[in-house]
């Protein structure tokens, strides 16, 4: 049996990989979001995709979000060591994507690869629906909170300009507008506006 097919339980993974709680707590408001989404999808259109996918995908997709801490820089090395991974690979989704590679689980290491900022803007942009799911859910939760996609981009947008660079403010524009695009098409495939989406969410309770 090939380990692709292998149970997974992704909050031991987690945890195994020293996740920090409120960081297990961000990747379980993600799964919440991208299982709604999913759901919805799935009702909807004639895309189907695998609920299971989705949430593992989801849960994982910041495993190496601990690690790549520069607190964290030297257990980063040691895993590296043990799972023979280049130590210039320590960056955050990079270090991931190589993680889950060895865990046996590369459909859900290209999403956690994908799931950056600048990911959209990139070649390596979230192609698959699996993928474009979990970076957009990434992009709907603070902390383990759902929040409207305009406040998160903000953050971005704040955390860029303090730069005051000419080319990073462009590239931020860019992606913020790729990403009300794959919004745009998340909700095509649900078959609801915005604001219908934001009213399932709160009946949820997620």
């Amino acid at each position: 049996m090939s380990r692709e097919v292998k149970p997974v339980e992704p909050i031991k993974l987690l945890k195994k990989y020293k996740e920090y709680p409120n960081i297990i707590e961000h990747s379980k408001a993600v799964a919440r979001v991208a299982l709604l989404i999913a759901k919805l999808i799935n009702q909807h259109s004639s895309s189907k995709i695998n609920l299971e996918d989705v949430k593992n995908a989801a849960l994982l997709h910041d495993i190496d979000k601990t690690l790549t801490l520069k607190e964290n820089r030297k257990k980063a090395e040691r895993i590296c060591e043990k799972l023979n991974i280049d130590k210039r690979k320590i960056k955050h989704a990079v270090l991931g994507y190589e993680i889950l590679k060895r865990e046996g689980l590369k459909k859900y290491a290209v999403p956690t690869r994908q799931h950056t900022y600048f990911k959209i803007i990139t070649s390596d942009r979230p192609k698959t629906l699996l993928s474009k799911i979990i970076y957009y859910a990434d992009k709907r939760c603070e902390g383990d909170k759902i929040v409207p996609l305009k406040k998160r981009l903000d953050i971005w947008d704040k955390r860029y300009s303090k730069m005051n660079d000419a080319k990073t403010n462009e590239l931020v524009k860019k992606a913020n507008q790729e990403i009300y695009k794959l919004e745009k098409e998340l909700l095509k495939k649900m078959g609801i506006t915005l604001k219908e989406f934001d009213k399932k969410i709160r009946e949820a309770k997620l």
